[in-house]
């Protein structure tokens, strides 16, 4: 198993073990990691989430990929800028952008 198709196979199952969070990913040629970004941020106070993603960032690195990984939660910047892998959970619910429409006066 390549550590493409490892992370893709992780992160379908964090959405289907944790159906409210949304999972983005992309390889970055130069740092040679894959960056994901896990929304909402909320979730890392999650334990049970908190442990699944411990036990599969340990899980990784024992398969001796040549690669590195860096998850972040999605907060005010956007780490992951050219997505090549999304998946949300079924109960996800994205943000909804607030727009403030202002009276000609």
């Amino acid at each position: 198993m390549t550590s493409k198709e490892y992370i893709e196979n992780k992160l379908i199952e964090a959405v289907n073990l944790f159906p409210k969070i949304r999972c983005r990913c992309e390889y970055d040629i130069f740092a040679e990691a894959y960056y994901i970004e896990i929304c909402p941020s909320s979730f890392y106070k999650n334990k049970e989430f908190d442990k699944w993603l411990d036990t599969t960032i340990m899980s990784f690195f024992k398969q001796k990929y040549p690669v590195g990984i860096c998850i972040h939660p999605r907060g005010r910047s956007k780490i992951v800028e050219n997505c090549e892998f999304e998946i949300q959970g079924s109960l996800y619910k994205s943000r909804k952008k607030v727009t403030t429409q202002l009276a000609n006066l």
